[in-house]
């Protein structure tokens, strides 16, 4: 069933920060060419999501701004991925909406799967307004609802932090085995855990909509983690120690 929304124009004081992966999704734009998310994460690109609609007038004022963001961050050369996300225009509005207000990014509605997204990160995260912007970090962290203004200030501060947080991923993996081995798994999960100091920790199986499918406890040292039960699939794996989190790697399943 499709869920209704009431377009509002109401901005929270305060953006969340949620430590859960948001739900990988497939966007297709204007030229049919896919997006998913979890993808451009694994390539070491933060990703900006713009929930907006064509006839939004907040969405047309703030437009232009994330377009010079997109422009300053390498225009899709860099390590920063805009997506534009309509829950209600086609192509054809979204082509019209986008030579107005000059948005070079890629944008996706009806036909490319923006309703289907928007309801579901709707139905994850608190949705009050549009536009509505997130960034979602390479270690899939994401700051959900950051306040629009002129210069986009937070927002790109939220950009600058997912930075450091790519920069960290990249030495943590120069320097480093890979805790979850094989990947892709056709099964069997080996996780090293033998440099983890902390003697229990727990794992955390996810699915790419977020919710938690199986939570264990182990003793660090290396164990195979039996998930033949799963289907074929991208999955996330969440090691933690109370409620710090070690490490958070994806999991792709094959059967």
């Amino acid at each position: 069933m499709r869920i209704l929304f009431v377009a509002v124009f109401i901005f929270s004081s305060t953006w969340h920060s949620f430590a859960q992966a948001p739900p990988d999704f497939t966007l297709y734009d204007q030229d049919s060419i896919p997006w998913n998310l979890y993808e451009e994460l694994g390539k070491g690109n933060t990703v900006l999501l713009d929930f907006f609609f064509a006839s939004c007038v907040p969405c047309q004022t703030y437009t232009p701004e994330i377009e010079m963001i997109f422009q300053d961050y390498g225009s899709g050369a860099g390590n920063l991925v805009v997506l534009g996300i309509s829950d209600r225009d086609n192509n054809a509005a979204l082509a019209s909406f986008d030579s107005t207000y000059g948005v070079s990014y890629p944008t996706g509605g009806t036909q490319g799967n923006g309703n289907t997204i928007t309801n579901l990160y709707a139905l994850w995260f608190p949705f009050f307004s549009w536009p509505n912007y997130a960034v979602v970090c390479t270690d899939t962290s994401i700051f959900w609802g950051v306040n629009p203004s002129i210069g986009m200030a937070e927002l790109r501060n939220k950009i600058d932090t997912c930075d450091i947080v790519t920069s960290i991923d990249k030495y943590a993996l120069k320097n480093k085995a890979p805790l979850i081995y094989p990947n892709p798994s056709y099964g069997f999960v080996n996780l090293d855990l033998s440099t983890i100091e902390n003697e229990t920790t727990s794992l955390a199986l996810y699915n790419i909509h977020g919710v938690l499918l199986k939570k264990i406890q182990v003793q660090e040292g290396r164990i195979r983690w039996d998930v033949r039960e799963f289907q074929s699939g991208y999955y996330l794996i969440e090691m933690s120690y109370g409620a710090d989190v070690i490490s958070r790697e994806r999991l792709m399943l094959i059967h």
